[in-house]
């Protein structure tokens, strides 16, 4: 007997389910579709930005395009002055080549944006002038090297990023806001300099970095901090200027006829190279710089120094410094002055040091000469004066003081036709010539604790010429060779 109730029931199970399935099949294809159109709308979104294309052929037969996507239009298209309106900084402008027939760049005169934005601007080719408010990202080749462009770049905001793969040329760029990165040249090409051009900065710069030499005339000057400034290559008669602190300054190749002038603190200053005919001015602390050839000819100026190396010679050199200096080492010097306005803590020669002009205000820590010490002056006690000059009569822009200590001075060889003196000054071109006398009129203590030479103190009695060791407080210790020094007719000892 069929059970016609339970079939009924079974049925209407049957159905509802396939009601269901049917149902979570329909909800399922309607949820793909969805996402289907979602992703779809994202896709063709890019197109929306596109507002102008225009395209041409070059004087040398490459055929270019240039590409405006978001806000703005191209008023004109020219290459000669590419003039835009009503950029933002979501506008992008891309000039490049499409159909190579000639050199395989286009390049253009001018980009001019007016008072207007770019978020970026790329050039297949070299760019001779630009004016807009802010940039996002310039990238292009080259910058002022074609013929009839202004060289003039005027961004009167803001930039994120210049990255120019070859040289700067013959250009000025005047941007009155902060950078954050300029990058300029490749290492493997040696044209890709900055020459002849002025990079100015109203505002701080993060990181500058030049793959090779800036050079004939140029200028980097930033109205404010500057992180780093790297540059790989040769640094030859051009100036860098900074008003705020510096974090970094590595130069690889040589500095030569150039000038370094920070208004405030140096931290890291390194020349893998050698450092010539250059004045560097630092106005607050320089603290740690590192010369791995040698510095000649040269002027280094700051407020305190707290560590030089200096890995070769030292030569020719003025060395200033109004506060303290904590430490200078070098590995021959001949012909240096250093002027210190506070204490010599440390001066290492690791060879001889000839012809040269030692003078700390304060006082003088350690003093060690590897080898010889000749026709030198070593002073505590006197401030020769930014004139860097040892005045005969104490006058001038010297400054004395008597209350100063000369804690060790080590002498490898011998001491010839050198003068120490701690609290005395001259008075006269010589120590020891009669007229020597203590500094700011016998104010205060000025001593000698120890001077150790391993081979003779000695003159080699040139005519007119006299020699001295001089404190005008005492002395405690002087060795010559293995014997106690107390003095001879050509080196006297004198305590005031």
């Amino acid at each position: 007997m069929i059970n016609r109730k339970k079939n009924l029931t079974d049925n209407k199970k049957f159905f509802r389910s396939a009601f269901t399935l049917n149902r979570k099949s329909q909800n399922r294809r309607h949820s793909q579709y969805k996402k289907s159109t979602f992703l779809n709308l994202e896709t063709l979104e890019p197109r929306r930005l596109l507002s102008t294309v225009a395209v041409g052929v070059d004087a040398d037969g490459d055929g270019y395009k240039i590409l405006l996507a978001g806000p703005g239009t191209i008023v004109d298209p020219s290459l000669a002055n590419l003039t835009l309106s009503g950029t933002t900084m979501a506008s992008k402008l891309t000039i490049t080549v499409d159909a190579p027939d000639g050199n395989g760049q286009v390049d253009v005169a001018k980009v001019d944006a007016g008072l207007d934005s770019l978020g970026q601007l790329l050039v297949q080719g070299d760019l001779g002038g630009l004016q807009a408010a802010r940039i996002g990202k310039l990238q292009a080749q080259s910058l002022g090297n074609i013929a009839d462009s202004s060289d003039f770049f005027d961004i009167n905001g803001p930039v994120k990023q210049i990255n120019i793969s070859g040289s700067i040329l013959d250009s000025t760029l005047d941007i009155d806001g902060p950078v954050n990165t300029i990058q300029v040249g490749q290492r493997r090409d040696e044209t890709s300099n900055i020459s002849n051009s002025s990079i100015d900065i109203d505002g701080n710069l993060n990181k500058f970095i030049l793959c090779q030499d800036l050079t004939a005339g140029s200028t980097i000057s930033v109205d404010g901090t500057l992180k780093v400034i790297d540059i790989n290559g040769a640094l030859v008669n051009s100036t860098v200027q900074a008003t705020d602190d510096v974090t970094k300054f590595m130069v690889d190749g040589v500095i030569s006829n150039s000038t370094i002038d920070l208004d405030n603190n140096l931290r890291i200053f390194i020349a893998k190279n050698s450092v010539n005919n250059t004045n560097i001015t630092i106005g607050q602390t320089l603290r740690k710089a590192t010369i791995f050839a040698d510095l000649r000819n040269s002027t280094l100026l700051c407020s305190a120094l707290d560590n030089l190396l200096v890995r070769d010679d030292l030569n020719n050199t003025q060395i200033g410094v109004t506060d303290d200096l904590s430490q200078l080492q070098a590995d021959d010097s001949q012909g240096l002055t250093l002027r210190v306005s506070g204490t010599l803590e440390n001066l290492s020669i690791r060879q001889d040091m000839d012809d040269a002009l030692i003078s700390a205000l304060n006082g003088i820590g350690t003093i060690r000469i590897g080898e010889e010490l000749n026709g030198s002056l070593i002073l505590g006690g006197i401030d020769i004066g930014a004139n860097f000059t040892l005045e005969s009569t104490g006058g001038g822009d010297d400054f004395e003081w008597g209350n100063v200590t000369i804690e060790k001075i080590t002498i490898g060889r011998d001491m010839i036709d050198s003068s120490i003196a701690a609290g005395v000054s001259p008075r006269g071109p010589f120590y020891g010539d009669g007229d020597d006398e203590p500094t700011a009129g016998d104010i205060g203590t000025a001593r000698i604790n120890r001077i150790i030479v391993r081979g003779d103190i000695a003159s080699t009695n040139l005519p007119g010429e006299t020699y001295a060791i001089s404190a005008a407080d005492g002395i405690d210790l002087i060795r010559s060779g293995r014997r106690i020094f107390t003095g001879t007719a050509d080196v006297l000892l004198q305590e005031f």
